[in-house]
């Protein structure tokens, strides 16, 4: 190969691999469940990918659900210049019926990469919305907590500033210490009446659980 064509190669190749950067991000995998799920014309999957430190929705996608058998492929696209390289990032399945979350995957964390990101199988699971919550006041600060059930685990579901946690137990030497999915930084501890919320490393004043 002559030093000229060398060059046109190098070339082309260094012009493909800028397109690949600067184009979207491709997240791919599929949605499954072990159980039986009545896919019913108004079942929608929606898969999101979101911010883990703040729950920031970067990209979703919808998927009408009538006639379809599981697996369900999806494939989300961001935008490259919404995702910051060093940040994580959660991919979550769902499916809802009627406007309402019936089945729900775990979080999986992805982090911005060339190429596109294969995430594999979400496994859905029976998921049970917060039935009732508890105000917590915080000295002038307020928040509220709630129980609900994913598959066979109970979840802690945390509101505070307009914004939602998950949180499950962890174990503690006192009380009861409930940590989010997706940032050990965001935690509430129970000890009786009282309880300690701490809230992407903020700690609030002591907490009081009101009935």
């Amino acid at each position: 190969m002559s030093v000229v064509t060398q060059a046109v190669v190098q070339a082309i190749a260094l012009v493909l691999v800028g397109c690949a950067a600067s184009g979207p991000v491709l997240i791919r995998g599929e949605l499954a469940s072990r159980e039986r799920i009545a896919l019913t014309a108004e079942s929608v999957a929606i898969v999101e990918l979101t911010r883990a430190e703040d729950g920031l929705v970067i990209a979703e996608q919808r998927l009408p659900l009538a006639g379809r058998q599981f697996p369900v492929p999806f494939e989300l696209q961001a935008q490259r210049a919404a995702i910051e390289g060093g940040a994580s990032y959660l991919v979550r399945g769902a499916i809802a019926l009627n406007g309402r979350t019936r089945w729900l995957s775990d979080p999986v964390e992805v982090r911005a990469q060339p190429g596109p990101i294969n995430v594999g199988t979400l496994i859905l699971k029976p998921y049970e919305p917060v039935a009732f919550s508890s105000p917590l006041v915080c000295g002038d600060r307020k928040a509220s907590v709630g129980v609900g059930r994913s598959g066979q685990r109970e979840f802690l579901q945390l509101t505070v500033g307009g914004e939602r946690f998950e949180l499950y137990e962890t174990i503690t030497a006192s009380g009861s210490r409930y940590e989010a999915v997706d940032d050990a930084r965001t935690y509430v501890w129970f000890k009786g009446q009282r309880a300690t919320l701490t809230v992407r490393g903020v700690t609030y004043p002591e907490c009081v659980v009101a009935n």
